[in-house]
């Protein structure tokens, strides 16, 4: 089984999974080495997560594509080249613990979410640290995940849009050495990956509902365009989710069950709930 993790790099060093190294430069996708790479960089955290939690029997080969480097936190339009790539390569569940404001790119990072998605594939992608509105974690094509928190029941009310909450910290092996991923999305991120990847492993498809009871699974709550809305009330009704958005003046009577999101100048409500 395959699985992209795209970020700045995986080193090798301490890693028993295969993986296939590539990088996005000038536009296209290209085989890389790891010479340059930090022996612990973000992506290895993540790497390494996900070969601590995988159950399964089949060997993992870990597609390495790096979009992230030292000078600049990276561009919208590597991220979909690395994301053509992969539909091009047909992997089917993708690791992405970092995320972008789409910009003028938004309407091409969307084709390709959709696309991916429509193929059957499974992106997985890290919200915001710091609850900014994130591409493409907040897509409805692609699952959105946080940190757990310390009260879960409030974890809603910190993003935009979220699909799973989970813990970050894990316990890690540098070779003798014992260290600590931080506590952050990204690395919660690569948690549900690896409980992806098992279910995928056990039962051959992905439900976001009946992930591993080790993660928490919220409501969808998925917003569109919402920068350009007006000051009305905008309703969303789609398969399995639905949204109401309001301006910061309108508020309106839910249900005391109704998840709540708070949103610069906009209110958001999921009107269901996966319980």
């Amino acid at each position: 089984m395959r699985i992209a993790i795209i970020d700045d790099g995986i080193s090798e060093e301490y890693v028993d999974t295969k993986i296939e190294h590539y990088c996005v430069i000038d536009g296209k996708v290209k085989k890389s080495d790891t010479k340059d790479l930090a022996s612990l960089s973000h992506a290895w955290h993540c790497a390494k997560i996900i070969e601590k939690y995988y159950k399964g029997s089949e060997d993992l080969t870990l597609i390495d594509l790096r979009i992230l480097y030292e000078d600049d936190q990276g561009k919208p339009e590597d991220l979909i080249t690395a994301l053509e790539f992969c539909s091009k390569m047909k992997i089917k569940l993708i690791n992405l613990s970092c995320g972008f404001d789409a910009g003028s790119k938004e309407q091409e990072l969307n084709f390709i979410c959709k696309k991916l998605y429509d193929d059957g594939a499974v992106m997985i992608a890290a919200n915001n640290n710091s609850c900014l509105l994130t591409y493409p974690a907040c897509l409805p094509t692609v699952v959105s995940v946080e940190e757990e928190i310390a009260v879960p029941e409030l974890a809603p009310l910190w993003y935009v849009a979220v699909d799973v909450s989970a813990h970050g910290e894990h316990q890690l092996m540098f070779g003798e050495k014992e260290i600590y991923s931080m506590s952050s999305n990204s690395y919660s991120c690569a948690y549900v990956t690896a409980i992806a990847v098992n279910q995928l492993a056990e039962t051959g498809a992905f439900e976001l509902k009946n992930l591993d009871k080790t993660v928490r699974v919220y409501p969808y709550c998925k917003i569109y365009d919402f920068a350009q809305l007006p000051d009305v009330v905008l309703i969303s009704d789609e398969d399995d989710f639905a949204i109401l958005l309001l301006d910061s003046t309108g508020l309106s009577e839910l249900d005391d069950s109704s998840v709540f999101f708070e949103l610069p100048l906009i209110k958001a409500y999921s009107l269901k709930s996966e319980n």
